[in-house]
């Protein structure tokens, strides 16, 4: 870099500089998810975020003691906005809240620090909020089952001891023999209740199957407490 400015984290890595947007916290929305059956039901909703940017939706359902199916099933371009389409199937009605980031930077609202790159396009300033995202790592091998098709629970919880989020992920799908209906496709994703970063079934509706479980290691997290 021949001008500007570079920032650097605690461990000497390069953590802004004029030729970077960083993913910033834009906003939390909060979700009433209505109360669903077996048959998989949608929402979308509109993050106010243009389409010309990059959004990554971390979720947590609060307050829960049981399962939260509810997933971020889809982000696209609808008008020149961003939308979050969350799938659900449950009997009960909750709350989700979803931590909006994306490579977009927010207006300060009074005064402090820019940083511009040689387009004259702001890259940074001080009401920035960068996204910090660590790993969750899953131990139990076995997940929802110990045999081959038996369904032995449909929910993992790992307890952190501090409000957490989750980058909602699907990470493949399984086939599972259920006595009351018979063979199912659930699909295999990542969420957050209060402290606990979790893995989820939900219904498959297109009916598409994996045949290998798949490997499940990391699960991309955020601790909300720097995002309030």
């Amino acid at each position: 870099m021949s001008y500007g400015l570079t920032i650097k984290n605690n461990a000497g890595q390069v953590f802004i500089s004029p030729n970077v947007t960083p993913m910033n916290f834009i906003k939390k929305i909060n979700v009433t998810i209505p109360r669903g059956n077996i048959k998989i039901r949608k929402i979308n909703i509109n993050t106010g975020i243009s389409d010309v940017h990059i959004v990554l939706p971390f979720v947590r359902a609060v307050g829960l003691i049981e399962d939260a199916p509810a997933m971020v099933s889809s982000v696209r371009s609808i008008n020149g906005f961003k939308f979050i389409e969350i799938a659900y199937s449950n009997n009960f009605e909750f709350n989700l809240e979803v931590y909006l980031f994306a490579n977009y930077v927010p207006r300060l609202t009074s005064y402090g620090l820019e940083i511009y790159n040689e387009k004259h396009n702001l890259v940074y300033n001080n009401s920035c909020k960068p996204l910090e995202m660590d790993f969750c790592r899953v131990p139990d091998h076995n997940l929802f089952n110990k045999s081959k098709q038996t369904l032995e629970r449909n929910s993992l919880k790992i307890e952190l001891g501090f409000p957490v989020a989750v980058l909602c992920t699907v990470y493949g799908s399984k086939l599972f023999n259920l006595p009351t209906f018979g063979n199912l496709i659930f699909d295999i994703f990542s969420t957050a209740i209060n402290e606990s970063v979790c893995l989820h079934l939900l219904v498959n509706i297109k009916g598409k199957h994996i045949t290998n479980f798949p490997k499940i290691e990391n699960i991309p997290f955020i601790d909300i407490r720097k995002y309030q």
